[in-house]
């Protein structure tokens, strides 16, 4: 069973094709040149720390890992703690001067 999407690219392709010179729908039919392929993550290491051990598809070790996951969560709350002081702070000014 088909739900008519295959059907009306189907259609539309034709309509282009249609549209097009003999020399463009050659161009537009010629194969394509591959793109070059990357060299592998196993033929050069990202990292090159102390030791090589948790190497895993060139992601660092688990330590490395360990050290930028507490660095970014130091930097976020960095960000955060102030506006959350701030606000507390502002609140039970308020109330303060609310209470007088």
């Amino acid at each position: 069973m088909s739900d008519g999407i295959g059907e009306w690219y189907k259609a539309q392709r034709e309509r282009e094709m249609n549209s097009m010179t003999q020399e463009e729908r050659d161009t537009y039919l010629s194969p394509r040149p591959r793109l070059k392929q990357k060299a592998s993550l196993r033929e050069t290491p990202a990292y090159d720390d102390l030791t090589d051990d948790g190497i895993i598809y060139g992601e660092p070790p688990f330590w490395r890992q360990a050290i930028n996951g507490a660095r970014d969560t130091f930097r976020r709350q960095r960000e955060t703690v102030p506006v959350a002081t701030l606000c507390a702070a502002s609140f039970f000014i308020g109330l303060w001067v609310g209470s007088l």
